[in-house]
């Protein structure tokens, strides 16, 4: 059954290079500032009142007479605007990748015990076999053949060693969010302010 171990690594590398890919093409997304829409799950919009510094221009077809006072702004602009803003709890950012990291943990703990178990009723099965006699009962004897089994412990070995890289790399992962986290919030404030403040475009009569 020497091809089980074989297949097992296989997939233990293979889900490895995939989280590998995946943490990296993730990073790269922040870096080069393309993870906007990542960051405003964690942003709450609200609005709040500014001074009003759109620009009126005003534009006609062709040469004409202005029937407006350019210096007038009143009919287009008042003197406070409501634009949106953004704003974010520290608490909602310290509890990022929280889930995950909690059901990593989890499977990490069970595969390890698993494995544990594994292991050592198999060193007593070889080396002490009347102290596990209690446990040779039709209702173990599926389990017994499982943790019994030397490719079971291997695989929970590598499940265990998986959780544990996952832990990491999302551990990493969550420094590089939280490190970028006010640059992308001035972005996205700065952005949606200049979405505001765009000229106010009033077309002339003839």
């Amino acid at each position: 059954m020497w091809w089980i171990y074989i297949v097992a690594g296989a997939i233990f590398v293979l889900i490895l290079i995939l989280k590998l890919v995946h943490h990296k093409v993730r990073s790269n997304k922040i870096v080069r500032m393309q993870a906007v829409n990542e960051y405003k799950k964690f942003f709450t919009l609200t609005f709040t009142k500014v001074p009003d510094a759109r620009k009126v221009i005003y534009y006609s077809e062709g040469p004409m007479n202005i029937k407006y006072d350019p210096t007038n702004f009143d009919l287009y602009r008042t003197r406070m605007i409501q634009v949106p803003c953004y704003t974010y709890k520290e608490k909602k950012v310290k509890n990022f990748g929280l889930a995950w990291k909690i059901i990593y943990w989890i499977i990490f703990v069970l595969a390890l015990l698993c494995c544990i178990i594994s292991v050592v009723w198999q060193l007593l099965l070889k080396f002490a076999p009347g102290s596990i006699e209690f446990l040779n009962i039709q209702a173990l004897e599926m389990t017994k053949t499982v943790f019994t089994y030397t490719g079971f412990a291997v695989s929970m070995a590598l499940i265990a060693l998986l959780a544990i890289i996952f832990i990491l790399i999302n551990k990493s992962y969550k420094k590089l969010f939280v490190s970028y986290m006010q640059i992308y919030f001035r972005l996205i404030n700065n952005e949606v302010y200049s979405e505001s403040m765009k000229p106010i475009y009033v077309k002339l009569d003839k």
